[in-house]
C-alpha cells in the first residue's frame, strides 16, 4: 500500500478496502486536522470536523477524480465541512478560546457590534471564496494555508508554475472585486 498512488488508494476505498483507507488516513490526517484547526481555531471542534471529513472521504471516494491532487481535494472537503459546521452551530452567544473553553460574550454594545461586523466580514469572504472556480480556489487555499511556493503548488495541482501564478492573480483579483463590491 505504501507505494500506491493516491488515485489508486481512493479507487480501492470506493471498493471498500479498509487498508487503503488506513494508508490515506496515515498520509493526510495531520493535514486535514491542521487545516481544520486553522479554519476553526478550536481543537475540540476541529477534531469533530476532521472525523466528519473522514466519513465523507469514504462516502465520496467513488466521486474522487485523480486528475488533481488528493491533498487539495481533502482541503476542499475539509473547508466545506468546517463551513457547514459553522453554519449549523450558531456561536454568536459565546466566544471560545483555542482550547474550546467558553469565554464571556461581548459586554458592551460596541463590542457586540464589532463581533457581528467581524462575522459578517468572514461570511462575505467565505462566500467570495466559494464563488471562485475550483482551480483558483484550490490554488489560493494552498497558497494561504500551507505557505507553499508556486512550484510546490504547481506540483500539488499538477499544473505549471506559470498557471499557478495566473490562477492566484485571477483569484486574488476576483476576491478583491467581490469583497469590495459587497460594501
Amino acid at each position: 500500500m505504501n507505494e500506491a498512488t493516491d488515485g489508486e488508494l481512493m479507487t480501492w476505498i470506493a471498493q471498500g478496502n479498509h487498508k487503503a483507507f488506513q494508508e490515506v488516513y496515515r498520509r493526510y490526517a495531520a493535514h486535514v486536522f491542521g487545516y481544520s484547526l486553522r479554519l476553526l481555531k478550536n481543537r475540540g471542534t476541529s477534531e469533530e470536523v476532521s472525523q466528519e471529513v473522514w466519513i465523507r472521504v469514504v462516502r465520496m471516494a467513488s466521486s474522487y477524480r485523480s486528475d488533481g491532487a488528493l491533498k487539495s481535494w481533502l482541503y476542499t472537503v475539509t473547508r466545506r465541512t468546517a463551513f457547514n459546521y459553522l453554519r449549523d452551530h450558531d456561536h454568536s452567544a459565546e466566544i471560545q478560546n483555542e482550547d474550546g473553553v467558553a469565554q464571556a460574550g461581548a459586554t458592551t454594545p460596541g463590542e457586540f457590534e464589532e463581533r457581528i461586523l467581524a462575522r459578517s466580514e468572514v461570511a462575505r469572504v467565505r462566500a467570495a471564496l466559494d464563488e471562485l472556480p475550483d482551480s483558483q480556489r484550490l490554488a489560493l487555499v494552498l497558497w494561504l494555508t500551507e505557505d507553499l511556493s508556486y512550484d510546490q503548488i504547481a506540483a500539488q495541482m499538477n499544473v505549471s508554475e506559470s498557471s499557478v501564478k495566473s490562477l492566484l492573480f485571477r483569484a486574488r483579483a476576483a476576491m478583491e472585486k467581490k469583497i469590495r463590491g459587497g460594501r
